[in-house]
């Protein structure tokens, strides 16, 4: 999760629009955190 936030502060420290490297960066830090806890629910579900 401290990625997430290092890369949330990066993108806010730009004035400009962002990079299109670190919005890609976030967006699939994002979806591998997404995916995670998807199947963490999956399995907490089954027991």
């Amino acid at each position: 999760m401290s990625e997430i936030k290092h890369i949330l502060q990066q993108i806010t420290a730009l004035s400009d629009v962002p990079d299109p490297a670190v919005l890609k960066r976030l967006i699939d830090e994002l979806r591998v955190s997404d995916k995670a806890h998807i199947s963490q629910s999956k399995h907490s579900r089954a027991d």
